[in-house]
């Protein structure tokens, strides 16, 4: 039984205020430094108490299309996966999507900006009890949210822990976070670790059960497609020897 108990229906995410550098006393924003770059961090909260946190990326991917690789590669190491695995270097989505897998993801999905979900985190007391899935319910309706986030994003693997876990217990905390994802309508894109939600009900992805999604299937394109980005991100850098 839970810890502490919560009414799901009081649940509320609520913008996180900037932080300020007490020192210097300015704002610290990400987004100055990556200006194509918006951080949204919302704390999920009830009335009295916040209970979690939910993190979104938003990158106005028309801004960066001439150097896609290059600058997706600078906040993380998880935007360059994101960016590598599922995007050319001008930031399309890989043609292949709409053929592997379900088949249901094209060229809609870059227009504009592209969305996403970086973390979704329920504080341990209060785990157990549906507050993730409620949360991710509600981030369709965001404030700050970019009216073109038509598509989101997210790429859920094994939370970090401060004890290490095996690979199988890692495996198995990957899958519950996809069911998770899963059941508010995400859906696996080609046969790799990404998931996305279209948010218009219409889209074919949302036809697709939840039970015939498709597999996670390590493939010989995503390693090709991999070097292939990497050669392109150093052309975009201007190294030496790689084609710009």
């Amino acid at each position: 039984m839970p810890a502490q108990q919560v009414d799901l229906n009081t649940l509320t995410l609520v913008p996180r205020p900037r932080e300020v550098d007490e020192d210097e006393e300015y704002y610290s924003d990400e987004d100055e430094e990556f200006p194509w770059l918006k951080t949204l961090v919302y704390d999920i909260k009830t009335p009295t108490k916040v209970v979690g946190s939910l993190t979104l990326w938003v990158v106005n991917v028309d801004d960066i299309r001439d150097e896609f690789y290059g600058v997706m590669d600078e906040p993380s190491q998880e935007c360059m996966e994101f960016a590598f695995t599922l995007f050319t270097e001008s930031g399309d989505l890989r043609e292949r999507f709409s053929r592997e897998g379900t088949g249901v993801w094209g060229s809609e999905v870059d227009e504009g900006v592209l969305t996403y979900l970086e973390s979704i985190n329920v504080d341990e007391a209060y785990r157990g009890q549906g507050i993730a899935t409620r949360a991710l319910q509600k981030v369709s309706d965001l404030p700050g949210m970019d009216p073109m986030s038509s598509f989101i994003f997210t790429w859920p693997t094994g939370t970090s822990s401060r004890e290490p876990v095996s690979t199988e217990e890692w495996e198995q905390q990957r899958e519950r976070l996809a069911r998770l994802f899963r059941s508010v309508g995400y859906r696996r894109v080609g046969h790799t670790g990404f998931f996305c939600l279209a948010q218009d009900p219409r889209h074919p992805s949302r036809q697709i059960p939840a039970a015939s999604d498709a597999p996670y299937r390590e493939k010989k394109e995503d390693s090709d497609d991999r070097d292939d980005a990497f050669s392109s991100m150093m052309g975009q850098w201007g190294v030496p020897g790689y084609p710009r």
